[in-house]
Parts: structure tokens; sequence; C-alpha cells
């Protein structure tokens, strides 16, 4: 047996270090990504967004509400829509 060959028991003990080493690699990565998702999720939270001015633009008005604004575009988009399919005939 050739003595500068490593032995299937150092090799094995080799790889066990790199399987450990990138264990505790990826446990230090999972704990910084749990951070990270904590504070996206504090910056999302919807109390925390209306108190800063950044909720949703809608999140006072009510569904009547939303069904009339969301009619008005409609009605400009299409308004704006054949306006511009006239100046092009013309």
């Amino acid at each position: 047996m050739n003595r500068n060959r490593p032995t299937y028991q150092q090799e094995f003990d080799e790889l066990i270090s790199e399987i450990r080493s990138e264990i505790v690699r990826l446990k230090q990565e999972n704990a910084r990504l749990r951070e990270e998702n904590y504070s996206l999720k504090q910056q999302q939270n919807p109390d925390s967004a209306a108190s800063s001015g950044n909720g949703d633009l809608f999140h006072n008005v009510d569904e009547n509400e939303r069904l009339a604004l969301r009619q008005q575009i409609k009605d400009l988009i299409s308004r704006i829509d054949s306006h511009i399919g006239n100046n092009d005939q013309q």
C-alpha cells in the first residue's frame, strides 16, 4: 500500500470536516436571513406602515368607493383611448 496516498479513513475524515464547515456556514447564513426576514416583516407591518405614511392608498376607502373609483378610472382610460384613436386618424 502506498503511504503517500490517503486512506479511506483519512478521506472520510476530510469530507466530514468539510461537511461540518458547510453546516456552520449555512447556520450562520440562516441566522442572517432570519434577521433580514424579521426586519423586512417589521417594515411591512401595516401598523407601522400606516403610521409612517407608506400604507395602502385605499386602506380607508370602503368597497363601494373603490368600485366607483375603478369605474371612473376605466371611463377616463376609455376616453383617452378614443381621443388618441381620433388624433391618429387625422
